[in-house]
């Protein structure tokens, strides 16, 4: 079954577009309101609003582009830049939009192209710092690791606008939405939230809450924002100041004479940390070859045995620390430390923040206990989901010394 690809969907566009009385080459400000229309209300793809806006040598198709380079990644951010290159190669440079405009979305500065950032922050003029007016909610993470995140900002009339997200550490932002409540309101919706999902909102710095929402939509794949909404629009009511791709977490200046702790493995044990454990599906080959080196028929001495396991831990805990997947691990450290601080939980969130503190500097921490029972904890979950999903189905691929019983299983009752 064929698929409709973009060619078809641009003839659809512009006929919908001159349907509209939107004249591509008479009317281009009509066009372009037109496809700011469409994509609003998600009647047209990213991918190809930013080729047919390629076609219109407008200033205001150039703002649109760059909102959807801003809001995107991978091929349709691609073909955005290069549609803005294009317009300014025929004369049209990228200006803010007209006094008057409804609220511009910021732009994702370049370094926004990767999934994430290592969060060491660079200075901004004081024109971007945002106002006063921010205040943030923060919860901590749910045993599925998701997270709340509202910002709130005072209104000259009385009460809040609040931006309402839901955070999901695998999958970016999970739902947005805005709203104007009294402050009678925002206090009874505080408190059901708390009472019915169990968990307990802290006060926050918006600069880290904006930072938190913004970095999940980055993180959030395209096939999912349809569902998210305009994080950027809505966004932009709130915020004048541009994205966020980097940020100084305010933990470590507010636990700094406690970075050199050692960071205990009964942090593990507090309940805001249940959601702190390594991806199972990423562990299963160690797993594997742990079980593979117990059924061997190869005799190995209780040292070596325990030699070997030593070397596949190491292995684990250096794949679970590698790249992007260390920049969560220590952003979820740094977030938990700064939710435990707040929550009157001092002596873990120095565990938490020497822990994160220890990645962010490059630290071997293949030996320090804390990593050490992380990286086991989540090698045992591994092999139990192993051996749940061999009692549900069989394998088609089996180890040698599963190979081997099976055959002399087979012999024995010939």
């Amino acid at each position: 079954m064929s698929s409709i690809g973009p060619d078809k969907e641009l003839l659809d566009l512009a006929s919908g577009l001159k349907q509209q009385g939107a004249d591509l080459a008479a009317a281009p400000e009509t066009a372009v309101a037109r496809l700011r229309e469409m994509r609003e209300k998600g009647e047209a793809s990213e991918l190809a609003l930013a080729q047919m806006l390629a076609q219109i040598p407008s200033d205001s198709a150039a703002q649109l582009l760059a909102e959807i380079a801003a809001g995107t990644h991978g091929a349709v951010r691609r073909v955005a830049k290069r549609a803005l290159f294009k317009l300014r190669q025929r004369g049209v440079p990228h200006t803010a939009p007209a006094s008057g405009a409804r609220p511009s979305v910021p732009e994702f500065p370049e370094a926004a192209g990767a999934p994430l950032t290592t969060g060491v922050k660079t200075s901004r003029p004081a024109a971007a710092r945002e106002d006063t007016a921010l205040t943030a909610l923060l919860s901590a993470f749910d045993a599925a690791a998701t997270r709340l995140v509202w910002l709130l900002k005072d209104l000259p009339q009385g009460g809040v606008h609040r931006l309402w997200g839901v955070v999901s550490e695998s999958r970016g932002l999970l739902a947005v939405m805005s709203s104007r409540l009294s402050r009678r309101q925002l206090r009874e919706e505080r408190a059901a939230v708390e009472r019915e999902s169990g968990l307990r909102l802290v006060e926050a710095d918006p600069k880290l809450a904006d930072f938190i929402l913004c970095e999940a939509y980055r993180r959030t794949a395209e096939t999912e924002r349809a569902a998210v909404g305009n994080f950027l629009q809505l966004r932009a009511e709130l915020i004048t100041a541009s994205v966020p791709v980097e940020i100084d977490h305010p933990v470590y200046e507010e636990l700094a004479g406690a970075l050199d702790v050692t960071p205990s493995p009964a942090l593990l044990d507090e309940p805001v940390m249940a959601a702190f454990t390594p991806p199972k599906a990423e562990l299963w080959p160690f797993a594997n070859e742990i079980e593979q080196m117990r059924q061997s028929p190869l005799v190995l001495s209780p040292a070596q045995q325990q030699e070997r396991l030593a070397l596949i831990v190491d292995h684990a805990l250096k794949h679970m620390l590698e790249d992007e997947r260390k920049i969560l691990v220590r952003r979820h450290l740094e977030d938990t430390a700064y939710y435990l601080l707040r929550a009157g939980r001092r002596q873990p969130a120095q565990w938490a923040a020497a822990a994160a503190g220890m990645l962010a500097r490059d630290a071997d921490v293949r030996h320090a206990p804390l990593f050490q029972r992380w990286i086991q904890s989540g090698l045992s979950a591994a092999a139990a989901d192993i051996a749940r999903r061999e009692v549900e189905g069989p394998r088609l691929i089996l180890t040698p010394a599963e190979a081997r019983r099976a055959a002399a299983s087979r012999q024995a009752q010939r």
